[in-house]
């Protein structure tokens, strides 16, 4: 993990705050795809997994980020450097998005 810059982080017992988006993330998959949909072989499992994952980060609206997606928020963001993130405050209650037809 340390050659992928990846920081492992633990909850605080019986504090399920602390682990509040790997909970949400949980809740979904369990709602969204767990319990809506039934397997005959282990390789519709990995396949619609993958699917799933993959509607979750790209497709899937999230209501903590005002109904936009992952992959939305991901690339409004990514062309801010570190000097231009000290500066700014961002809050989505102000983010308006124009859709043109």
């Amino acid at each position: 993990m340390n050659e992928l810059n990846i920081t492992h982080e633990f909850g605080y017992k019986n504090n399920p705050n602390s682990q509040a988006y790997i909970e949400s993330f949980h809740s979904s998959m369990q709602y969204e795809f767990v319990d809506s949909i039934e397997f005959d072989y282990i390789e519709d499992v990995y396949n619609y997994y993958v699917s799933y994952i993959y509607f979750y980060n790209n497709l899937r609206p999230h209501g903590s980020l005002k109904y936009l997606t992952r992959k939305f928020i991901c690339n409004l963001f990514s062309s801010l450097t570190d000097d231009t993130i000290k500066d700014l405050e961002i809050s989505l209650e102000k983010l308006t998005v124009s859709v043109k037809k």
